[in-house]
């Protein structure tokens, strides 16, 4: 079925410039590339016949080809079609205007009368206004970790667009590009390798949701494999530096005050970002419940609490516990942990691309909020618990993230597995 419209005997059809042949439409056939929008004008003037090449682009398989309009699988259809409708009347004007002057038209004649007519009421989306347009529909999801780790990937970007003179495109980027970022990452602005490929997975988890939302069906940047990484220091607190801890009282109160909210962490494995949710929860048969903001939304959990967490908690709720800001609880717990004699050398390594670099610092300057997390998941898979029940508390989405938070000493891995191993 055609659309028509006309004027005396000129009509409009529209079409496509490299359309789905017949054979393959009602098929799944998709087309990577997107295509004009063509207008053809009969019965006009002596010509007869006009071809105008719109300046909107759909892809092949979002056209419906009975009815002649964007379907609703392309994000700008509304505006598009809404779009074109226009640029048809608008053409249909210019031919009246010539009939009532009594001109019969060439091609040329309305081309001429088209063009300073025709002005581009739809943009065309760029990579930064794709990459806008998920944040505006994530902000309530986020957290506020999530969102400065997304203006800084975003700031990342447009530096390397910059010295680069490129620009992204979410249809043509491809694991060469990523690779050249990678590289931009590594060697020029001399990133770790950890940060790097925190940076890549951003990327690819942007350019996903680009992939599901129908905005491009380019998936070319997939396959990128990511750079070594060595484990980071992952320190925890042992039971014996927990009752320390608990026994110690500090001569500041911002220290204690932290020291209660460190605590909290160790028995619920709460992260510290959740703690302005506290206020929120409830307690009801020993089990807090709270709502967590997650990456995929909300997340209500249900923490099992003992004596010590209940009172800690009820003090958060009658205001004896003061929540702080993350920066103030990483530079309190390091304080509280030099003063406890975690004064030992640690060492680890990083990479930067495929230089190996030998680091070593204070133990208590590798500790800070997320430590009390990792010192409850670590302390209950020493106790035996399955962390396929620890996961469920923390709120993990998967084993693999969960297991970042655990480290349990070579030691006690050593005197774990000879018990295992001894007859009964």
């Amino acid at each position: 079925m055609f659309l028509y419209v006309y004027l005396r005997m000129t009509r409009i059809t529209r079409h496509l410039k490299k359309p789905i042949p017949k054979d393959k439409r009602g098929t799944n056939y998709k087309d990577n590339t997107k295509t004009k929008i063509i207008l053809q004008i009969t019965g006009v003037g002596k010509s007869n016949y006009l071809r105008y090449t719109t300046k909107y682009s759909v892809f092949a398989h979002h056209w419906d080809y009975n009815s002649k309009i964007v379907r609703r699988f392309d994000s700008e259809y509304h505006s598009i079609n809404r779009n074109i409708k226009k640029l048809e009347e608008k053409i249909i004007a210019i031919i009246e205007n010539f009939e009532n002057e009594g001109i019969d038209p060439t091609i040329n004649d309305i081309k001429d009368k088209i063009k300073p007519q025709v002005k581009e009421e739809i943009k065309e989306l760029t990579f930064w206004d794709y990459f806008e347009i998920r944040s505006e529909r994530k902000s309530l999801e986020w957290t506020e970790k999530t969102k400065r780790n997304q203006h800084v990937l975003k700031s990342r970007l447009q530096e390397y667009e910059s010295i680069k003179d490129l620009k992204l495109n979410i249809d043509t980027i491809d694991t060469n590009i990523l690779s050249n970022i990678r590289n931009y990452f590594v060697t020029e602005i001399k990133l770790k390798n950890t940060t790097v490929n925190q940076y890549l997975k951003g990327l690819r988890t942007f350019l996903n949701w680009c992939n599901n939302e129908k905005y491009t069906l380019n998936t070319n940047y997939k396959g990128l494999k990511e750079l070594a990484e060595a484990d980071n220091c992952k320190e925890v607190y042992s039971h014996e530096e927990l009752d320390q801890l608990r026994n110690t009282l500090f001569e500041y109160d911002y220290l204690n005050n932290a020291k209660k909210l460190f605590l909290i962490s160790c028995l619920t494995g709460l992260r510290f970002s959740d703690y302005s949710n506290i206020p929120n929860s409830y307690i009801n048969n020993d089990i807090l419940f709270i709502t967590v903001i997650k990456t995929k939304g909300r997340e209500t959990l249900e923490i099992p609490l003992i004596t010590e967490s209940i009172q800690l908690i009820e003090e958060v709720y009658n205001g004896t516990i003061r929540i702080i800001s993350n920066q103030k609880m990483n530079d309190y717990i390091k304080i509280i942990s030099q003063e406890l004699g975690m004064t030992r050398e640690v060492t680890w390594v990083e990479y930067e691309g495929s230089q190996r670099i030998d680091c070593r610092d204070y133990r208590y300057n590798k500790i800070g909020t997320h430590t009390g997390r990792r010192t409850f998941a670590t302390n209950l898979m020493l106790k035996g618990v399955s962390p396929f029940i620890i996961i469920k508390y923390t709120g993990h989405d998967g084993f693999d993230s969960f297991s970042k938070y655990v480290n349990i000493p070579k030691t006690k891995e050593h005197s774990i597995v000879r018990n295992a191993l001894k007859s009964d």
